[in-house]
């Protein structure tokens, strides 16, 4: 598996360098106790999706800065239950609007072997929403397994919480874990259904206020 993989990587280098990158919505930098990680606006306007890794029990506010620069303080309204598989999300809420939303996928067993994704730092983006190439990593979708998104794709500290795009721009997953195997990066991706079921629960909530 390691070398048809290796290859497939290889045979496939020139080609995704040669493309655009994909276009989605801004990402944002969380600001915790813990450190920096990456994250991205929800397909709510007002809610931010990280990793749950990156906020800590006995912290309740963050920093959120969004592709312009603009601090804003964001409050964490739901956690997964990490380190449980599928369990490495939280939703932060912010009091700000009209930085778009994304494009959020929670059914991806359409999603074929080996189709080419993308994942995009947290200070990756520019105003256009585009991922510089030094700030973004391409790599290839291998498949879900044990609630987990599996990637031939290198993440480094500081990435995790960001997402895992297709080239239609929708959002199929939450950076988690980097591994290298036998010498080849592979990354662990957290699915959307849980987020996204938790969004719409938010959203209803709000709506009854």
């Amino acid at each position: 598996m390691w070398l048809g993989t290796a290859k497939t990587l290889r045979d496939n280098n020139k080609l995704w360098f040669k493309k655009e990158p994909v276009v989605y919505t801004q990402g944002v930098q969380v600001l915790g106790l813990m450190g920096t990680c990456s994250g991205f606006i929800a397909n709510k306007p007002n809610y931010i999706v990280t990793a749950a890794h990156c906020v800590n029990r006995f912290q309740i506010t963050y920093g959120a800065i969004f592709h312009d620069g603009t601090l804003r303080m964001a409050t964490i309204v739901a956690k997964g239950d990490f380190p449980e598989k599928g369990g490495d999300w939280a939703i932060l809420k912010v009091n700000t609007r009209g930085y778009g939303i994304s494009i959020l996928e929670p059914h991806i067993e359409d999603v074929k072997s080996h189709t080419i994704v993308e994942h995009f730092r947290s200070d990756g983006m520019d105003e256009n929403g585009k991922g510089s190439p030094e700030k973004r990593s391409r790599g290839i979708f291998l498949g879900v397994r044990k609630k987990e998104v599996r990637v031939a794709m290198a993440i480094r500290p500081g990435d995790s919480g960001g997402p895992l795009v297709l080239e239609d721009g929708r959002i199929i997953g939450i950076a988690s874990a980097g591994y290298f195997p036998a010498g080849i990066p592979y990354a662990h991706f957290t699915p959307l259904k849980q987020v996204v079921d938790r969004l719409n629960i938010l959203d209803q909530t709000e709506d009854k206020r």
